[in-house]
Order: C-alpha cells, then sequence, then structure tokens
C-alpha cells in the first residue's frame, strides 16, 4: 500500500467555483459526492476521486443527469468499500509481528498451492503424453512424499501457532525478517517431514512400528519433524555420529601376499 496521501484539493477548489443557483436536484447530486470525499480520502482511491470530480462537473452543468450521478456516486460507494475492507484487512496485518508472519505462510501457501498442481499435472500428464513410463516399486509413492511434506509444513504452521504469543513480543521494526520467518518455516517443515522419513524408511534409524501402520507413523513423524527442529538436529547428529563410527570400524583390506606388513 502507498504511503502518498491523496490531494483533495483541486477538487475542492472546483467546489468552490460551482455557481449558485443551481437547481435542487443539482445540488443533491453535488452534495452526495461531497459526503463521499471523507470517505474516498480514507480510501485513499484516485480513482472514485476522479469519478467524483466527472460526477460533480456533470451535475453542475447538466439538470438531466440524475441517472449518471447516481450510478457514479453507487460505483464510488462501492470501490470505497472494498478498498476499506481491504485496507483494514492488510493494516491488522502490518501492525503486528504475527500478522506478519501469518502473512508470509499464506504467500508460502499460494505459491505451494500453484507449485502442487503443476507438479501433480505433470506426474500424471507429461508421461502419457511422451509416452514415458514412470518407474515402480518405489519405497514411497509421489502422493506418499506429497502427503509427507504436507504434513512437514503443518507441524512448521502449528510450532509457530503455538509460540504466537513470543513471536508478537518481538518487535515489528525488521518487517522483512518477519514475513521471509512465515514464508520459510513451511518450506523448512516439509524439508525435515521428507529428511525424517527418509531416514526410517532407509533404516538408518529404527523404531517399532505396528504392521500396516507404516505411512501413519511416516505422516506423524514429518509432522513432529516440522514441528520441533530441536528433534531433527538431534537425528542429524545421531546420523552424523553413526556414518563417523561406521568409516572408523570399517576394516581395511587384506595386504598382498608377499608385501612388506
Amino acid at each position: 500500500m502507498s504511503d502518498s496521501k491523496l490531494n483533495l484539493e483541486p477538487i475542492l477548489s472546483m467546489l468552490g467555483t460551482i455557481p449558485s443557483g443551481l437547481e435542487e436536484q443539482q445540488q443533491t447530486a453535488i452534495g452526495e459526492f461531497v459526503n463521499l470525499l471523507n470517505h474516498i480520502e480514507s480510501a485513499q482511491d484516485s480513482v472514485s476521486l476522479y469519478i467524483a470530480t466527472v460526477g460533480i462537473t456533470k451535475a453542475a452543468s447538466d439538470i438531466h443527469s440524475a441517472k449518471l450521478t447516481e450510478s457514479l456516486t453507487s460505483a464510488i460507494k462501492e470501490r470505497v468499500r472494498s478498498r476499506s475492507f481491504i485496507q483494514t484487512f492488510w493494516r491488522s496485518f502490518s501492525s503486528s509481528p504475527l500478522g506478519i508472519v501469518l502473512f508470509g505462510m499464506v504467500s508460502f501457501g499460494v505459491l505451494a498451492l500453484a507449485v502442487l498442481y503443476l507438479f501433480v499435472s505433470a506426474l500424471f500428464y507429461l508421461p502419457q503424453g511422451l509416452g514415458i513410463t514412470l518407474p515402480t516399486g518405489l519405497p514411497l509413492t509421489a502422493l506418499d512424499l506429497i502427503l509427507i511434506a504436507l504434513c512437514g509444513a503443518s507441524g512448521s504452521v502449528a510450532s509457530i501457532m503455538t509460540r504466537a504469543g513470543s513471536i508478537d513480543g518481538i518487535g515489528i521494526d525488521d518487517k522483512n525478517k518477519l514475513f521471509i520467518t512465515g514464508f520459510f518455516k513451511p518450506i523448512i517443515g516439509m524439508l525435515f517431514g521428507l529428511f525424517v522419513a527418509t531416514l526410517f524408511k532407509s533404516g538408518i534409524v529404527v523404531i517399532a512400528i505396528l504392521p500396516g501402520n507404516e505411512m501413519f507413523a511416516l505422516l506423524s513423524l514429518a509432522f513432529v519433524a516440522g514441528f520441533s527442529e530441536r528433534m531433527v538436529q538431534d537425528l542429524v547428529q545421531k546420523v552424523e555420529d553413526k556414518v563417523a563410527g561406521a568409516e572408523v570400524a570399517t576394516p581395511k583390506p587384506p595386504a598382498p601376499q608377499g608385501a612388506p606388513t
């Protein structure tokens, strides 16, 4: 939203030049436009201001312009109403740190839906059109990966909402940082969810899962991974230690016979 103020001086000056002695119908029409000026200024709508200027000019010069001026005032009221709602909605978001973070999350959600639509369309329709055969027998299907990623993103959103009070208390000095936090937090949750799911699916980390409940377990783990960054950091450390220990424990190949030891 622009911070520049709407200039009402030209239309106020024009009102001062309108001759007296107009018909009552003309005066009523001009009065309706004048009453709307405060709303136009609050909405900062230059288009409505232009419409009001045209309407006042027409009402002052043509006594038979009642229908036109009525339609113009209705158009102004509709525009001012919609812009006032948008501005109120935007101010409520931009006036608090949590609102800016939520706006970043909503922006990510819109972008994610568009990308998901393109991905699903390409996955199901593009291979058929090109005659490509997708590999089968994979441990996780494309739908499984999408669900796991969504659960990871949902966990990150839940994490932000449970810390809403602390976010509102951090100040609003750096709006860009708050927006980026809200935008990228679900992305990080998606990546963490996919990472944890692949860890358990590969067997690097093993937990007891009831038979037939593997997918539910993976979705739950993905949500927890998006919710708790500390858990993922601990898992990364455990995997790193496990890989480092495996490298140390790997025996050296035997030396060829006759070679010096």
